[in-house]
């Protein structure tokens, strides 16, 4: 029970500030900025108080679809307990940030933190999800809330191309990866995680499982080939990217093979790939982080780098022998969090993130010097930074299999290489953005608040650098059974003078060098924009929109007239031949019951009210006819004594009348309809009124079907059960909700959605005189 509450305190808080900064805090950034800062603080105090079993696990459920036996279950061990930290740590020094990011403009704090945290339920829920039909919406989730905070600056061209790639990419590599979950849980009989990690038994097309998952995670996690998306997402505001793109949605695929590496490690296609893409990702993004200009385009390619550095450790690694997987992820968080933020900041107080507009800076920000040649030296893995013991455990681990096979050796050489790239760019950031000569004029100094949540990060770089210890043993309490190793090699700075070190001196010198030559000669000479692959998407995308129009207007999708007319003529024909042989055995028209004084009334209505609407010129007329029509109606609902028919009846005749004058109303007065569109041909017209011939037949020919008599009425079996299965009397309710409740549920949905697209068109505020001459003028 305290489980639970416990739980719920961690989750609960992102979606609450979610929907409060929606309803109430929407145009208030004071309170808001203060809520965001309660609503983090609350998640962590929940976190904290979560406690695993003597197993190291804890499960927390809820019934949702026990017939499916899918459930609201969420799944706590070591793994989701470090991610969720990441999560909200980072998630709390991002809100302190963005407070000071968005000063001058303070009306944009309401609405990004409703993004944010919106983003922040969604990684919590695929953190925690236990069923893999949660995990898949938390994932997708994900997806979409990152598409409006990197389209966060909507009105910026980039910042639509940025957020339509990202969601492009990501959303059609998760259904690859929901097809892979699928197969696993058809597989194996289960949906759920918990007791999937303990599943010991073959699975059938695992290999074919293990591929489409990858997949998903490296669409995600901006590996190759997917890596295109990511540095046109830093249109986004550099909390956006400070956040999503160094320490958390990226962070997702990685999570999503950490989760799923007791169950894929038996595919031998799972292991490879992580170690063929994540070589291939580590060694590209370097390569192009060391020939972009953009500030924030070299720290998302360093990331690109960084998460194939991830993926080639798990893909080392086999279960039961994982190790300091947390360190490296937590290292990253680190110096990418704080180097990030420290470019939002240049930006911020420069007007410019274009490397070779800036230097100097050090003048300027003192504090922020120190800190960018701390974190960037911890990207790079230089000694006394928790990035030399991540990339010496590395070394380590390649030299170990150096001699296995020329796999393992080109394996060590494309990491080296790599290294000397992370190195070179790390001292152009030192030397091309801090030091140097002074390019801009003025520059503004940045508050100290601003600085805060950086130097955190900065510190733990140092401190854990130096004495990893303590940070040490809090991972070791997270680590998992059968899958970290028992026994992991400890953290220190000295392992004594081996391969490892010595190579990392070498990639020191050549680094040095070739930041060298590369600064004073053949920096602009650098190829790479066939590696970007973000100008393929680009011609693809516009491709199949292209082709899409080109089909569709070969298909005549834009005269709709004629598909009716097609299948108009199609249901006649069916119609009349099915009447026909019906008519050979049915004598149908014996069959009506006398009519009375009223049908015959209001029968002659509707046929007044039809005619009306077809001769009448004007639209207004047009409009009362056609309601004659439709309340006349109202009087068989009575006869056949169904009054709550009738009622429905009047209300969406009076709601639609009401409406349609509401939309004649803000039309504007001048025609702008084409000339062939004003008067129809005689040709037109004839065939027109064949159309509407044919369907009043199809009309007429349904209700002689209805009077055929039958033994048996579905109505007799509604009326039979609706007490004991739908707990009900009224049988026309229970039929709504209870036997046709999906149906309904999809008509309200359908209702909903119209009158939110109606309340969006009554706010839109008249234009003014000036603006419509200005429009006519154009």
């Amino acid at each position: 029970m305290f489980e639970q509450i416990h739980f719920l305190v961690t989750l609960l808080p992102s979606f609450l500030a979610f929907i409060l900064l929606t309803i109430l805090f929407k145009k208030n950034p004071l309170f808001s900025g203060l809520f965001a800062i309660l609503a983090s603080l609350g998640a962590l105090f929940g976190l904290s108080q979560l406690h695993l079993n003597h197993a190291g696990t804890q499960t927390v459920a809820w019934n949702w679809i026990p017939s499916l036996h899918i459930n609201f279950s969420f799944f706590i061990d070591g793994l989701s307990l470090f991610f969720s930290w990441v999560i909200l740590g980072m998630g709390l020094a991002i809100v302190v940030y963005a407070l000071y990011y968005f000063k001058d403009h303070p009306e944009k704090l309401p609405r990004f933190f409703k993004y944010l945290f919106l983003f922040q339920f969604a990684m919590l829920l695929t953190i925690f999800a236990d069923s893999l039909i949660l995990l898949f919406i938390g994932w997708e989730l994900t997806g979409l809330a990152s598409f409006f905070l990197i389209g966060f600056y909507y009105e910026k061209p980039e910042s639509q191309a940025g957020a339509r790639m990202a969601l492009l990419t990501t959303g059609l590599t998760g259904l690859v990866l929901l097809v892979g979950l699928v197969m696993i849980a058809l597989g194996t009989g289960d949906w759920n995680l918990h007791s999937l990690l303990q599943y010991k038994g073959s699975i059938n097309h695992i290999e074919w499982a293990a591929l489409l998952i990858l997949i998903g995670a490296f669409g995600k996690s901006a590996q190759f080939p997917f890596h295109y998306w990511l540095p046109n997402a830093m249109a986004a505001p550099t909390p956006v990217s400070s956040y999503l793109h160094s320490a958390t949605m990226v962070k997702l695929g990685i999570f999503l093979c950490a989760r799923l590496h007791p169950i894929l490690s038996q595919a031998q296609i799972f292991q490879d790939s992580l170690q063929v893409v994540g070589l291939l990702s580590f060694l590209i993004g370097a390569y192009l982080a060391l020939c972009s200009h953009d500030l924030k385009a070299v720290l998302a390619y360093s990331t690109v780098s960084q998460l194939g550095f991830l993926l080639l450790w798990y893909g080392l690694k086999d279960p039961g022998h994982v190790e300091h997987d947390f360190f490296h992820v937590l290292n990253h968080v680190f110096y990418k969090g704080s180097l990030f933020m420290m470019a939002g900041l240049i930006d911020i107080c420069c007007g410019t993130r274009d490397i070779r507009k800036l230097g100097g800076l050090r003048k300027h920000m003192p504090l922020m010097a120190i800190a960018m040649v701390i974190a960037a030296l911890c990207m790079a893995g230089f000694p006394l930074t928790t990035g030399f013991l991540s990339k010496e455990l590395m070394l380590t681990e390649l030299y170990q299999n150096f001699h296995i096979s020329t796999y393992h050796q080109i394996q060590l050489i494309g990491f080296v290489l790599g290294a000397v790239f992370m190195f070179a760019f790390s001292l152009r950031l030192i030397f091309h953005v801090f030091w140097g000569k002074v390019e801009l004029h003025p520059i503004k100094s940045p508050k100290l608040g601003f600085q805060i949540p950086i130097l955190a990060l900065v510190v733990c770089i140092i401190t854990f650098g130096v004495y990893s210890k303590p940070l040490e043993s809090f991972l070791h309490t997270l680590s998992i059974t059968n899958w970290h190793s028992p026994h992991p090699h400890a953290l220190a700075l000295w392992h004594g003078i081996n391969p490892a070190l010595l190579t990392s001196l070498g990639v020191f010198v050549v680094g040095f060098i070739v930041f060298q030559i590369l600064s004073r000669k053949l920096w602009p000479l650098v190829i790479h924009k066939l590696l970007r692959f973000d100008h393929a998407f680009e011609v693809t995308h516009q491709a199949i929109m292209t082709y899409s129009r080109k089909i569709t207007h070969g298909l005549l999708g834009h005269k709709p007239f004629l598909y009716l007319s097609i299948v108009t003529s199609a249901l006649t024909l069916l119609l009349l031949g099915f009447t026909t042989l019906l008519f050979q055995k049915t004598k149908l028209i014996g069959s009506f019951e006398q009519p009375d004084f009223v049908s015959i009334f209001a029968s002659l209505i509707i046929v007044l009210g039809c005619l009306g609407t077809l001769l009448s010129k004007r639209s207004l007329l047009r409009l009362i006819f056609l309601s004659v029509t439709g309340f006349s109606i109202t009087f068989f609902y009575v006869l056949y004594r169904a009054p709550d028919l009738a009622l429905t009846q009047i209300l969406i005749e009076t709601i639609s009348l009401v409406l349609i004058l509401i939309f004649l109303f803000y039309l504007p007065k001048k025609n702008h309809l084409p000339k062939d569109c004003e008067k129809l041909s005689l040709k037109q017209q004839s065939w027109n009124a064949l159309m509407a011939c044919g369907m009043a037949s199809l009309v007429f020919v349904g209700v002689l079907i209805a009077q055929t008599p039958v033994t048996t009425r579905i109505g007799n079996y509604y009326l039979k059960n609706t007490v004991e299965l739908a707990q009900g009397h009224n049988a026309v309710n229970t039929i709504l909700v209870d036997f046709r409740g999906y149906d309904t549920m999809g008509e309200i949905s359908v209702l909903v959605i119209a009158m939110l697209g109606i309340i969006g068109l009554l706010m839109r505020k008249k234009r003014s005189l000036a603006d419509e001459l200005k429009g006519e003028s154009k």
